[in-house]
């Protein structure tokens, strides 16, 4: 089962046989049934739950259920997440809540998914600059969005921009771009769309070239990860009011 919401993603089930990839957003991977196998840079860890950061080449690996949980690169939950870990080289191992993520992601259902993402992300306080917050939303709407553009609607150069942007976020705006891209391509295939109207609906330039990069981000084709048993569904937090009411 895979959850998309503005900027973030959640993956239950079974391994993909992911190749060694790079994503453009964070990751937290939990091993619901077992230890992940986890390498970077040649060395190869067995962990219960692992933050890999973007831009970083890696390799998950199981043969029990995995949970990915993709984030929004320099967003307060992707910092939560990642405070809540200690770092173990390159990446960030021992969720302080691993167990309970584990035992939660072995029946994930819609009704528990915001539990879940509030078990993974805790809440730091940590905050950013609002006009990167303005971007992020700018971008996530229209990823085609040129720096020159966004820039001159928040009143700044494009190299001071451009500098705030990779700061507050941990990746570059080439980078947020593909991960906008992905996000949109997925809620085109969530609402029906074949992989080449998905591709060109999100702005890439063919199928073939979103399947390349899906591929480099992912670890596995977007056919492979289609061809499996899956259901993708648009996912929404839930409004104060109702978790105060106990809506259901």
């Amino acid at each position: 089962m895979v959850w998309l919401l503005p900027g973030e993603a959640l993956y239950c089930g079974p391994p993909l046989e992911l190749d060694p990839h790079s994503g453009a957003a964070s990751c937290l991977a939990i091993g619901i049934d077992e230890p992940l196998q986890v390498t970077v840079g040649g060395t190869t860890a067995r962990l219960r739950s692992a933050f890999i950061p973007p831009r970083l080449t890696c390799q998950v690996t199981t043969t029990g259920r995995i949970a990915a949980f993709f984030l929004e690169p320099g967003s307060a939950p992707e910092r939560s997440c990642s405070a809540m870990m200690r770092p173990v080289g390159a990446i960030r191992s021992d969720h302080q809540r691993e167990r309970e993520l584990a035992e939660l992601s072995g029946a994930l259902t819609d009704h528990d998914v915001q539990r879940w993402v509030a078990l993974a992300t805790g809440d730091d306080g940590t905050t950013r600059d609002e006009r990167i917050l303005a971007a992020v939303e700018l971008l996530s709407a229209n990823p085609d969005l040129s720096a020159a553009h966004i820039a001159a609607q928040l009143h700044l150069s494009p190299s001071h921009f451009l500098r705030l942007f990779k700061r507050d976020t941990g990746t570059t705006l080439r980078r947020f771009r593909l991960w906008a891209r992905m996000l949109s391509a997925a809620a085109h295939i969530a609402d029906g769309a074949d992989l080449t109207a998905a591709a060109t609906a999100a702005g890439f330039a063919s199928s073939a070239h979103f399947s390349s990069a899906f591929h480099a981000m992912f670890g596995l084709s977007p056919s492979k990860l289609l061809s499996t048993p899956l259901e993708i569904r648009p996912w929404q937090h839930e409004a104060p009011e109702e978790r105060s009411s106990g809506a259901s």
